[in-house]
């Protein structure tokens, strides 16, 4: 089931014949999330993986 993508954070990446998705923070910032920049590294890892799974809820 894929993401809702409220704050336009999924993006695309290609390299050869693969395509990769993953969900930017920085796209999520200018996007109304908010700045970003100063969360430690761990607490950005838990926000992409919130903006993977988001459903609604």
């Amino acid at each position: 089931m894929p993401s809702l993508n409220s704050f336009k954070s999924r993006q695309t990446l290609t390299v050869g014949d693969k395509t990769y998705v993953y969900y930017s923070l920085e796209a999520a910032s200018k996007n109304g999330l908010g700045d970003v920049s100063k969360l430690p590294v761990t607490l950005k890892i838990l926000l992409e993986n919130l903006l993977r799974a988001e459903d609604g809820v």
